[in-house]
This record gives C-alpha cells, sequence and structure tokens, in this order.
C-alpha cells in the first residue's frame, strides 16, 4: 500500500513538470530570431521608425551637414583625432604610443600655425541636429516666454536654460574649432609630461585641452523653413481654395517664428504683415503673383541672414 502511494506521488509530481514545460516551453528561444518572415517585418519596421524619427527635414539637415563638413579643414582633423588617440593610449598603459600619436598630432599643429594666424579658429568637428521642442500652440509658448522672463529675473538660470531649449524648431549646425592660440601649446606640454613618466598628468592636460574647442553655432529656423514652402506652394496653385490654405499654412508658420523669437522683431513684423495683407488680397480676388514672388525673397533672405549670425558659446 505504501509502494502504491509513492508511485502515486511520483506521477503526480511529472504531471506537474510537464505541465509546466508546456506552459514555459524553455526549448521555444526568440521566436523572432527563429522566424525568418518576423526577422523581415522586424527590420522593416525599424526601418519605417528610423524613416519616421528623420522626419520632413532630414533632406534639409543633410544638406547642411554636407555643407559643414565640407568646410573643416583636414589638419584640424587629424589633430583632434591624434589627441584622441593619444588619451586612448595613455589609458592603456601605452607610452610609446601615446608620444607617438602626440607626435603626429603636433606636427598637423605646426602645418595649421603655419597657415593661420596665431589666433585663428580652425574647424575641426560637427554636429548637425534638427531640434524642434517648442510647442506648436502660441498661447503655451507664450506662458514659456513668461516663465522664462521671471527665471531670468530670479536669476535661476538653470530653469532658464531648460525652459529655453523647450523653445526651439531649427536645424542647429554646431562646428568645434581648435584654438591655435593655446592648443599645440598643450600637445607639447602633454608630450613633455609623458617623456617624464607622468601619464596621469599628460592625460589631464589632453583632456583639458580637448574642452578648449571653440564651439560656434548655425541656426536655421524650421518655422521660417515650412513658410518658404507653403508661399512656395501658394505661387505655384492656381486653385483659390488651395491657395488660401498655402497662404494660412505660411501665416502661422510665421506667426511661430514670431513666438518663438527667431530673427530680429522688425523682420518678423515685416513678413507677418504682408502674409496678413495677401490673405486679404487673395480673398478679394486680387492677383496676389508678384506680392507672392517678393515675400518669398524676404523669407529667403531672412533665413540667409539669421544662417549668416554665427553664435560663438563659451568653450
Amino acid at each position: 500500500m505504501r509502494s502504491r502511494r509513492v508511485w502515486i506521488v511520483i506521477v503526480i509530481v511529472i504531471a506537474v513538470i510537464v505541465a509546466a514545460l508546456l506552459v514555459w516551453r524553455p526549448w521555444r528561444g526568440n521566436p523572432e530570431s527563429a522566424d525568418p518572415a518576423r526577422q523581415g517585418g522586424a527590420a522593416a519596421t525599424g526601418a519605417a521608425q528610423a524613416s519616421a524619427q528623420a522626419g520632413p527635414h532630414e533632406r534639409r539637415r543633410a544638406e547642411a551637414e554636407t555643407a559643414a563638413r565640407g568646410a573643416l579643414d583636414d589638419e584640424a582633423i587629424a589633430v583632434l583625432a591624434e589627441t584622441d588617440r593619444a588619451i586612448a593610449r595613455i589609458a592603456a598603459g601605452d607610452r610609446a604610443g601615446a608620444l607617438a600619436a602626440l607626435e603626429r598630432a603636433a606636427g598637423k599643429a605646426q602645418i595649421l600655425v603655419g597657415r593661420n594666424p596665431a589666433n585663428a579658429l580652425i574647424p575641426a568637428a560637427v554636429e548637425v541636429h534638427v531640434i524642434d521642442s517648442a510647442p506648436q500652440d502660441k498661447d503655451r509658448i507664450g506662458r514659456m516666454r513668461r516663465s522664462l522672463q521671471l527665471a531670468v529675473i530670479a536669476e535661476d538660470f538653470a530653469k532658464a536654460r531648460l525652459t529655453l531649449d523647450s523653445l526651439r524648431s531649427e536645424i542647429r549646425v554646431r562646428t568645434y574649432h581648435i584654438p591655435l592660440g593655446t592648443y599645440p601649446e598643450a600637445l607639447a606640454q602633454a608630450a613633455a609630461l609623458l617623456e617624464q613618466q607622468r601619464n596621469e598628468q599628460a592625460a589631464e592636460v589632453l583632456s583639458r585641452a580637448r574642452s578648449t574647442l571653440v564651439m560656434i553655432d548655425e541656426v536655421t529656423p524650421l518655422p521660417l523653413l515650412a513658410a518658404e514652402v507653403a508661399v512656395d506652394a501658394a505661387r505655384s496653385d492656381n486653385d483659390p481654395q488651395r491657395r488660401a490654405q498655402h497662404l494660412a499654412a505660411a501665416r502661422e508658420a510665421l506667426e511661430r517664428t514670431e513666438a518663438v523669437g527667431y530673427g530680429d522683431k522688425e523682420t518678423r513684423r515685416t513678413l507677418l504683415s504682408e502674409i496678413r495683407r495677401m490673405e486679404g488680397d487673395a480673398k478679394s480676388g486680387s492677383d496676389i503673383g508678384a506680392a507672392l514672388e517678393r515675400l518669398k525673397a524676404q523669407i529667403a533672405d531672412a533665413v540667409a541672414r539669421l544662417k549668416g549670425e554665427r553664435k560663438q558659446a563659451d568653450s
């Protein structure tokens, strides 16, 4: 009888284990990795998500990046690359490799000094981003602007910076420049420290030199680009209803430009006045072809002037 009870317990335990395995199925692994069709679907989804993230301004961003990279100096690029290599070699304990990298960096730096004034800033690296954090709602932008003003008055600059970053709608080209007045000297100092086997001090000197790169920003406001596109669409569309929609879109984009504060006040007010007058003329049946041409030129000029106002940030 006792033996029978033991067998019953064993059978129950086995049944529980089998049931658990059927539910858990540890052998099945990752169903997506085992199914090529799912893998393809996942890849397609990933590509679609990447394309969506690129957004409608990707073409302009890519154009801006191509132009900015074309303006970089090859020797300056090499100086930064060798600086980073020297820092990595020091971290790896390879003093000879670090010295070799510094010698190459110093040689490239001397070429730069020979070609440029000693106090020149030489473009060596670039970052290009589409930043569209500003709200679409103008009332919300107004509240944020008031919050920004109060933060500045209260000298709460951390909050002010955060609010300013939340009012961006732009393609930002940030170029990092090597300051020839100080950078070559830092390379020489780091090399001397390495010769003395003071590796940590040499790495600190190079890190400080790397942090002295001068940042200069070039900004293209997205609302102005949107206004330019809408005006161009209005120029090529002879249907009165669709043209009115294009003009309304242009006005809304210019109002957003005004709200987030891109460009000087006079330019913003002039552009808004022009588009509002144009909407009225279009409703009355007047020919606005010449006015559209003029407005497109004014917007293009405003974009070019803003891109030309390169802002130098602190090192």
